[in-house]
């Protein structure tokens, strides 16, 4: 006789009211800390407590063919198992195992490609109790386990510690990314602490052709919206969204439109779905048709900061600047650490000329993250448009020591920061403010070593009556441009002042041979 688990999928998906969430005390029940001490254990403890709630799960195509092998974890207390949903994808049959013995299930009661959770419902069964632990109490450096089923031919349990915790608020999801080996065939599996405690689900995730070994925290799985997904044949509803999502990793964005809209027409009421749409439709500068998107995602999930990022995104890109930095406010609200909307909204602050803004933006953006050459970058425009020119040039610093790509901007800008000196300096000259003006010019020569630098930095020495130091610039000047009539002539009045006629007479005669009809009329009207 068949077992349900033999037979193929028949997954309903449809949101209806017979779905349920876990209950408030099953939730307590789980989390509750263990109050025995607990020492920490060795590997082979470590085995010994968890193994035998660790099965594995084999995942066969249309045709029958074995595809895969994983992992799956066994919580007694609700009759669940878990593993990934990758398992599932382009497959149509499972088959649960503990050891030589078949495991059936009664339901389907989550499929999340989103969370790369797969649950089923199973029949009560003498299966060991796991303590769920608090993966919000561990911190980087903390030894983890990773546990495997007892099929595998991998090695049944994996030593490493957490590196670090990632979230991902596109996906409404979290990692814990851990050092513990993690095989095709151990995914799925068990992953504890020290002391034998649950704190996740293993899974991998390949980034730039290399293997990333994650845990699923368990604080988010135990959390999750069950339901009931064993009738009709609609289990295949959720390929759409899976494909989706790999389109979206491989930055094949018209592919994964093309997906997630077809998910979408099957489940009209995911947030998530609706906003990895509306990146992808950002992705291909369709802006307009993004911000219906973002905008079915808030309406579905109030608090989803992602979606009001993303429309951030889009309104940015249309000019629509006002309701950008609403959005990018908000998504801030609901994130206070949310480096790249603060980014975001410094640049439409930049655009609406509030440069002060912009710069304390930045300014928490680097508190939060002191690395980000981005925000670097950002924070130099916004004080270069503020004539804070060696302020930028050393945020474009600290923007190429973090990210080379900027080296090349800040070897212009440092050349570029000379001439702007020189036209901030004119602009005082002209205005009769001769000491700062003075200064700029010092500034000019200092990124530029230029002859004009040279020359107005001796034209504000002459206001200022200071005929000897201002006589040196034109000097200078002249050494390195002796084309340029102005410069001679000058010098010739600067030496004229100074009783050497003779000296003012050659300066005017070499300007006059250079085309400066002014210098003509000087040597006429003083000789």
């Amino acid at each position: 006789m068949l077992q349900i688990s033999d037979c193929p999928f028949n997954i309903g998906i449809h949101r209806n009211p017979y779905f349920i969430s876990i209950s408030l005390i099953l939730i307590i029940g789980l989390l509750q800390p263990n109050t025995v001490y607990c020492q920490s254990l060795s590997s082979e403890q470590i085995y010994q407590k968890v193994g035998g709630a660790v099965v594995t799960i084999n995942a066969y195509s249309d045709d029958g063919k074995s595809t895969a092998q994983s992992s799956g974890v066994v919580l007694n207390d609700s009759g669940w198992v878990i593993t990934n949903y990758q398992l599932l994808y382009g497959n149509s049959r499972i088959k649960i195992m503990n050891g030589k013995e078949p495991v059936p299930y009664t339901d389907i009661i989550v499929v999340d490609p989103a969370k790369d959770l797969l649950i089923f419902k199973i029949k009560a069964k003498k299966f060991p109790r796991l303590i769920i632990g608090n993966p919000t109490s561990l911190a980087a450096g903390a030894k983890v386990y990773a546990v495997a089923s007892p099929l595998s031919k991998d090695s049944l349990v994996s030593e490493g510690v957490i590196t670090q915790f990632i979230k991902n608020d596109k996906l409404k999801r979290s990692y814990i990314q851990i050092t513990a080996g993690i095989s095709m065939k151990s995914r799925g599996g068990a992953v504890v602490n020290d002391k034998g405690e649950l704190i996740g689900i293993s899974t991998t995730v390949v980034s730039n052709e290399k293997k990333v070994n994650f845990a699923i925290p368990v604080n988010e799985i135990i959390n999750v919206v069950v339901g009931s997904y064993g009738k009709n044949d609609r289990f295949k509803d959720f390929k759409y969204f899976a494909s989706g999502l790999h389109a979206i990793e491989n930055r094949n964005y018209s592919s994964s439109i093309a997906e997630l809209s077809e998910y979408i027409l099957r489940i009209p009421n995911d947030p998530v779905a609706y906003n990895c749409l509306g990146s992808s439709l950002n992705e291909t500068m369709n802006y307009s048709d993004a911000v219906q998107k973002f905008d079915k995602a808030i309406e579905i999930s109030p608090d989803y900061a992602d979606a009001f990022f993303g429309r951030g995104v889009a309104r940015q890109n249309l000019k629509n600047y006002d309701g950008a930095f609403s959005d990018y406010t908000k998504a801030i609200a609901l994130n206070a650490n949310d480096t790249l909307s603060l980014i975001k909204r410094s640049q439409v602050l930049f655009k609406l000329h509030k440069y002060h803004e912009a710069i304390q933006d930045l300014d928490k953006a680097l508190m939060i993250a002191p690395g980000n050459a981005e925000a670097y970058y950002y924070r130099a425009m916004s004080k270069d448009s503020l004539w804070k020119i060696e302020e930028a040039l050393s945020d474009l610093k600290s923007a190429a020591n973090y990210d080379t790509s900027y080296r090349r901007l800040y070897l212009v800008a440092a050349k570029a920061s000379g001439k702007k000196y020189l036209l901030y300096g004119s602009r005082l000259f002209v205005e009769q403010n001769y000491l700062p003006a003075l200064q700029c010019f010092e500034k000019a020569i200092d990124f530029d070593h230029s002859a004009e630098a040279y020359f107005r930095h001796g034209l504000c020495k002459m206001k200022l009556r200071d005929n000897e130091n201002a006589l040196k610039d034109f000097d200078q000047a002249i050494l390195l441009c002796d084309w340029d009539g102005v410069y001679f002539r000058m010098r010739g009045i600067l030496k004229y002042n100074m009783q050497d006629h003779n000296g003012a007479t050659v300066d005017w005669m070499k300007a006059s041979r250079l085309g400066d009809k002014e210098s003509r009329d000087l040597m006429m009207k003083f000789r």
